[in-house]
């Protein structure tokens, strides 16, 4: 016998003793529901480092579902709190072997609750970066190649959820959270956002939030793609005064780097008011902002380059914007290019900033 039969005999050995053993694990736990319960909720624990629990549990092999109520995940440390009343799943294998995709066929959840207090830097949530050598690449493509290249949402019936995060000084809600399919062969989530700080001096409503995602998700790829859109936003500070305020953000993740990249972002409104010291408002002013840049996930850092603002004829500016929060927040301007008219500034001065001056001097250069 040759090597090269030897090694094929052996190969061939070690695959179906692997196969034996699958089974057998596999057929152990069909005919113990309660160990099936106990190795689910022990996996979710150590892939989320949390306390996962599940009150009541049952599942089916043909067709392959899953039924669950009672689901909580918490992590008293980072204070996290997540909780499912009830998930039902059906799931289905298509499409031909090592092409094969992993299709939701049905996924009902409703009312769900996430709770979460003062989260520290995301670099340290985050952990490490995912690993993308050899060996992880690997594993992706046996499991592309021998049990399905991706996950695929085809039903989905999600309602009633809403998240509720405290940022340091700043409250976040999120309610209302359904999602649906649409015929863009993407996921549609949507909800009302509300953001505002503890002294009420910052406050923001996002009452049309719309995610859009694709419906599926690579198991060889990194990528996930999406785009955030909101109408009819405001937003207050002691500053100035936002309404009818527009955005969109179109951005890839990367699940291995955790960058998210942001390929466009874009912000409009023809409501701006800025407040004076006296609480006094300045005329409207249209405000049209656009940039591209990333937001590091695992070191904190997150960078506009370039940015465009524009206000009105009063001003435009352009540059690179840089935000680090690995200690505390630190926030970088470079490459600042800025035109002003003058002519349309000069009057609102005195009222937004309470100036009289008898003598102006600039100096450098301009043009």
């Amino acid at each position: 016998m040759t090597k090269k039969r030897k090694l094929l005999v052996l190969l061939g050995a070690a695959l179906l003793l692997a196969f034996c053993a699958v089974s057998a694990v596999v057929l152990y736990y069909v005919e113990s529901p309660g160990r099936v319960k106990a190795l689910v909720e022990q996996s979710i624990s150590r892939a989320t480092g949390t306390e996962c629990s599940i009150r009541e549990l049952s599942y089916s092999l043909n067709p392959l579902s899953l039924h669950a109520r009672g689901i909580e995940l918490i992590d008293h440390a980072q204070w996290f709190y997540l909780e499912i009343p009830e998930l039902v799943t059906e799931l289905s294998l298509q499409g031909p072997f090592t092409r094969r995709s992993l299709v939701v066929d049905r996924l009902i959840l409703k009312d769900f609750s996430l709770n979460t207090c003062d989260s520290p830097r995301l670099g340290e949530i985050m952990d490490q970066p995912a690993s993308t050598g050899f060996f992880t690449r690997v594993v992706r493509g046996l499991v592309g190649l021998l049990l399905f290249q991706d996950i695929r949402i085809d039903a989905a019936e999600v309602s009633g959820g809403h998240v509720n995060s405290e940022l340091g000084d700043l409250l976040l809600n999120l309610s209302g959270i359904g999602v649906r399919l649409n015929e863009e062969e993407s996921v549609h989530v949507a909800c009302y956002g509300r953001l505002r700080s503890r002294s009420e001096q910052v406050f923001m409503t996002m009452p049309n939030i719309e995610l859009l995602v694709d419906r599926a998700i690579s198991i060889r790829r990194p990528e996930i793609r999406g785009s955030l859109n909101s109408e009819d936003m405001t937003f207050s500070t002691p500053l100035g005064h936002l309404e009818s305020l527009s955005g969109e953000v179109k951005a890839v993740y990367d699940r291995d780097s955790r960058v998210l990249t942001l390929t466009s972002v874009r912000l409009d409104t023809e409501n701006l008011t800025l407040k004076s010291r006296d609480g006094s408002a300045s005329p409207p002013l249209k405000m049209h902002f656009k940039a591209e840049g990333f937001l590091d996930l695992f070191s904190g850092i997150a960078r506009a380059q370039p940015f465009h603002l524009k206000l009105n004829d009063l001003m435009e500016a352009t540059g690179t914007v840089q935000a680090d929060t690995v200690e505390t927040l630190e926030v970088n301007l470079n490459s600042l290019a800025m035109e002003m008219n003058l002519r349309t500034l000069w009057p609102l001065l005195p009222d937004l900033f309470e100036l009289n001056p008898s003598l102006f001097s600039l100096a450098g250069v301009a043009q």
